[in-house]
């Protein structure tokens, strides 16, 4: 895809929000309501509103990946 920095999965999206690293965060739009839920509210602690406008296998598409992706960072870059 472009130059975009990304990165796939929760553990690694909680500790870019921690470090306030991140862009854009997507949260799949089919992805378990509990688990979206956490997510949802922690991105809000961080001042983030997660992009709930793709499937999982879309985010997957986005990452490169051959699984389902419930979370995919766009990384903000160094400035």
């Amino acid at each position: 895809m472009d130059d975009r920095i990304w990165e796939a999965g929760w553990n690694r999206a909680q500790k870019l929000l921690k470090k306030g690293r991140v862009k854009t965060l997507y949260l799949a739009s089919d992805a378990d309501e509990a688990f979206a839920a956490t997510v949802c509210a922690v991105a809000r602690a961080a001042g983030i509103s997660p992009d709930q406008t793709k499937t999982g296998d879309r985010l997957a598409e986005m990452a490169g990946v051959e699984v389902f992706t419930a979370v995919l960072t766009e990384v903000k870059k160094d400035q």
